[in-house]
């Protein structure tokens, strides 16, 4: 019997915070010892809710998975035998991305990470790792959780500032004391994940390509600050659930205040075909802000 064949004994894990959070980023780790021997290859299932990246002993081992229905949720298959050091401390991490939104490729369901490493002889499991309350997670503090959403159609805009988060927490000898324990949520089969199958389509392939010649070189300067409210959100909360077009009415207002005298830029990248905007009382001519008219 394979690894794919078996019945899965890990259970669906999370944080103790908020079930379906907005945009949020979350780190997985377990470390744990590989037997030096009785075994020839070591296969890992694992899926999550909204999208994972995969790490052993800190290499990158696959993303995914594939867009789902949440009651068929589809998982994937990695061999990294090749990755695990025999008689040694090894660690499998895993950042989580949750989405807390419907798009048009992925229906919002719950946070989630599922994964179970089976060591094999001759095809046989002989030794296994389960997801459970012994793993570690805690929040990737350097990824913005303010960051705007593309569109309806897409999740959010990744903003991270690398100054907050230790981009080695993935591999075997970071410091994970001050993270928390994972949060056991269920078994397999459990809801909103009634049914894990596995994928059905190729993965796709990650190769470098490299540029053979510059074409011109540009300088950019962000803003130095910005602000963008999801007004969808804001007027139809119940559209978080779905990615299907909605139409309100309603009112905007907010208060900026500035050191000095400065210049802004606001804009609508929808247009305001039945709206105005009005700045300090005074109402502006359609070609003083920016958009789709």
């Amino acid at each position: 019997m394979t690894a794919q064949q078996q019945e899965w004994k890990a259970k669906w894990i999370w944080n103790d915070g908020e079930a379906s959070p907005r945009n949020e980023w979350w780190c997985f780790r377990r470390t744990f010892a590989v037997p030096d021997e009785g075994w020839d290859s070591a296969s890992l299932r694992i899926t999550a809710d909204s999208r994972y990246v995969l790490y052993v002993n800190g290499v990158r081992a696959g993303r995914g998975p594939v867009r789902s229905w949440p009651q068929e949720q589809f998982y994937d298959t990695y061999e990294i035998g090749h990755l695990l050091r025999a008689g040694e401390a090894n660690t499998i991490s895993v950042l989580v991305i949750h989405f807390g939104v419907s798009n048009f490729y992925y229906l919002r369901g719950r946070g989630g990470l599922v994964a179970e490493l089976d060591l094999l002889n001759d095809g046989a499991s002989v030794w296994k790792l389960c997801t459970d309350s012994n793993w570690l997670t805690a929040r990737h503090l350097g990824q913005d959780e303010r960051s705007q959403r593309m569109s309806c159609q897409q999740g959010f805009a990744e903003r991270i500032d690398a100054r907050l988060w230790d981009l080695e927490w993935m591999r075997p000898d970071y410091d994970d004391s001050g993270w928390q324990r994972a949060l056991e949520l269920g078994p397999v089969g459990m809801e909103p994940w009634t049914k894990l199958i596995p994928r059905d389509i190729p993965h796709l392939t990650e190769e470098p390509v490299y540029p053979v010649r510059i074409e011109s070189l540009r300088s950019v300067a962000p803003p130095t600050w910005t602000a963008v409210v999801d007004m969808r959100n804001q007027m139809v909360p119940d559209s978080v659930n779905h990615a299907n077009p909605v139409t309100f009415a309603g009112y905007l207002g907010t208060m900026v205040r500035t050191p000095q005298a400065t210049k802004a830029k606001i804009g609508f990248p929808s247009g305001l075909p039945n709206g105005t905007c009005i700045l300090n009382g005074v109402r502006l001519p359609d070609d003083r802000y920016s958009g789709v008219h």
